[in-house]
């Protein structure tokens, strides 16, 4: 999974960045997930720090 992330992590972060706007829409209307958006975005970030 980390080799994963090493190789796919910069384009993941890219994709968010241009689909940030649905991505807040998207935790809004579905505040039950908002744990696991939560993670995903911290996940992110951890990505982003390595960069």
């Amino acid at each position: 999974m980390l080799f994963w992330i090493g190789l796919y992590g910069q384009l993941w972060v890219g994709a968010m960045e241009f689909w940030a706007d649905l991505a807040h829409e998207l935790m809004r209307l579905k505040p039950s997930k908002l744990p696991y958006f939560q993670q995903g975005l911290r996940a992110m970030t951890l990505i982003q720090s390595a960069l």
